[in-house]
């Protein structure tokens, strides 16, 4: 466990010193404003991201309905499915943490957005690869920037 904990502290510290080496800052204004609405925005992309769950979902009965059938049917549940669902349930359940102002909740949204990139490699897609990737750089973006205020 220790060595996954480095590792991932170490993955922090590597984004981190990119993002403040690279990126221009936000202005401390701003950073007030946007902390006191991200729950509000991860409950947002909480919901939204929903749909990469359900499809999933809609697509395991599917297969079910047509192996009791008898039929074949190539699409159904994967493995980045469950990894999706697991990135809602982080970001959801960072939303009570976000309100309060805690560090457990910046850093379940950190491991959600680590963890958003692996599902989209996991599914195999050049666009949520692409899509997923660059949302969640902007959310890390906003995450760094805003760390200090957790």
């Amino acid at each position: 466990m220790d060595f996954i904990k480095d590792k991932l502290n170490l993955l922090e510290e590597k984004i981190g010193g990119f993002i403040y080496g690279n990126t221009p800052s936000l202005p401390y204004g701003f950073k007030e404003k946007l902390v006191k609405i991200f729950p509000l925005i991860v409950l947002v992309l909480g919901f939204s991201e929903l749909p990469y769950f359900g499809d999933s979902a809609n697509g395991l009965v599917l297969r079910y309905i047509y192996n009791v059938t008898g039929n074949t049917y190539v699409s159904g549940f994967t493995i980045s499915s469950f990894v999706y669902l697991v990135v809602i349930i982080l970001e959801l359940a960072s939303i009570p943490g976000l309100i309060k102002k805690s560090r457990k909740a910046w850093y379940l949204l950190y491991y959600s957005s680590i963890v958003r990139v692996v599902a989209a490699v996991l599914g195999f897609s050049v666009f949520n690869i692409i899509f997923m990737g660059t949302l969640s750089s902007v959310e890390l973006y906003f995450l760094f920037h805003i760390k200090d205020n957790y």
